[in-house]
């Protein structure tokens, strides 16, 4: 679903969910990141982040209830970018160089630039907690279809959600590594494949069998993340008011 102009839904967020100081704290990340200058904008001619307003429009009543259970809820803005050039950002602002193998790019997806913007919020506890109907000891297999049989708005983790995560646990110098011995398994993913896990904050992406135990591993909640936001302002041209 994509969000051009219109007009935001007019949804009171829970107030534990502290979204709008969490919505400031994503601006200054990307700040920091040199990702938008001082004002709030992109420095290239990228798609402009979204308000709060929209940020919150682009999520249902039904989601922020589901986001107020999670023991850390963690407002993420993702922008609309190839997962290379994002892992660009981190090696610039952390040093080093951030890289995943190539099977898990996003070759045939990627673009430059951000073309627009997606706002989601995570369980950002750690450790995480295995929920009620996971059984930690059984198949990996086993357990995604358990995974798979909850109905509702919940959602799980891709590689951007979890990039994004680590980025901003590291900028705001939260725990960047899950529980001891705990690895998130990114369920959502769909652009590989689906049995892999990220381990904490050493950004190790592996495949795991179908066959194999591994209690360790823990499903990481979210809701939101299929709205595209999408704000644009002409090369130059004034930038509307901040």
């Amino acid at each position: 679903m994509e969000v051009a102009g219109k007009t935001p839904r007019q949804i009171d967020a829970p107030p534990l969910l502290r979204l709008e100081e969490q919505f400031d704290s994503q601006i200054e990340m990307f700040q920091k990141c040199d990702v938008l200058d001082a004002a709030g904008f992109p420095a290239k001619n990228d798609a402009i982040p979204p308000t709060y307003e929209q940020v919150l429009g682009s999520f249902s009543a039904e989601e922020l209830e589901e986001a107020a259970q999670f023991r850390k809820p963690l407002l993420l803005l993702m922008p609309d970018m190839d997962l290379e050039s994002l892992l660009g950002v981190m090696s610039r602002v952390f040093g080093g160089d951030f890289k995943l193998r190539p099977e898990f790019l996003d070759k045939d997806l990627g673009h430059e630039g951000i073309r627009g913007w997606r706002a989601t919020i995570v369980e950002g506890a750690s450790p995480m907690h295995h929920y009620s109907d996971d059984n930690p000891d059984s198949w990996i297999q086993s357990r995604f279809g358990k995974r798979n049989e909850r109905k509702g708005v919940l959602k799980g983790m891709d590689r951007m959600k979890y990039l994004m995560f680590h980025l901003g646990n590291r900028l705001n110098r939260r725990s960047d590594r899950e529980g001891r011995g705990q690895m998130t398994i990114l369920d959502e993913d769909c652009g590989i494949n689906r049995l892999v896990y990220a381990e904490g904050g050493y950004i190790n992406w592996s495949p795991i069998s179908a066959g194999e135990t591994w209690p360790g591993a823990v499903f990481r909640d979210s809701v939101g993340g299929d709205s595209v936001i999408n704000n644009w302002f002409m090369p130059g041209s004034k930038k509307p008011d901040s």
